[in-house]
């Protein structure tokens, strides 16, 4: 999923040398700058924003067909391709005027007209207070919530679990909090 970094490993054999690693996106040929590292290693971890630019298709329930491409000092391997499916990010965001929305993300854009199922829960600082609590149905025009006594909040404990439609192994929460409501 292209949300994660993507681990690659490989056996080699013969004298160390250096090896040069690269993603490459199979329908477009574009690829990522190489990475060089020991062969030895057999092991080489790519963050997404070393790959997101040779990704193409950013719709919900589309893939990327890529693959791994090795270099070394005498020929050159490629691995065999692999979907690697467009990812979804649910986005809470809480302002200063502690007004909380969430939204369906794909690269910082929303995703037209998704309506999906998930529950958010923020516990509060003392056991005093109630948890805040957002779901499980959240429409597209979802309506911003205000948080009462935000600073009893417990903001960094923000969870969430994603009920649907899509494949929950496809979904990551992200939580942007206002600094201002932090004690």
């Amino acid at each position: 999923m292209d949300l994660d970094p993507i681990e690659i490993s490989w056996q080699s054999f013969g004298e160390p040398e250096d090896a040069k690693v690269c993603l490459e996106n199979v329908q477009t040929q574009a690829r990522t700058d190489f990475v060089t590292v020991a062969a030895s290693e057999h092991a080489v971890r790519f963050q997404p924003s070393a790959y997101r630019a040779i990704l193409i298709n950013r719709v919900r329930g589309q893939t990327n067909q890529i693959r791994m491409v090795l270099q070394s000092s005498k020929a050159s391997f490629v691995s065999n391709v692999v979907d690697l499916p467009v990812g979804i990010t649910i986005l809470t965001v809480v302002n200063s005027s502690a007004e909380l929305t969430v939204a369906a993300m794909i690269d910082n854009s929303r995703i037209p007209n998704y309506d999906f199922e998930a529950k958010i829960a923020i516990p509060p600082r003392t056991s005093s207070r109630r948890f805040v609590s957002v779901g499980p149905n959240i429409p597209y025009r979802f309506k911003p919530q205000k948080i009462l006594y935000p600073k009893q909040i417990d903001w960094i404990g923000a969870r969430g679990v994603y009920l649907g439609p899509d494949d929950p192994r496809l979904v990551r929460f992200q939580f942007l909090i206002d600094s201002s409501l932090n004690p």
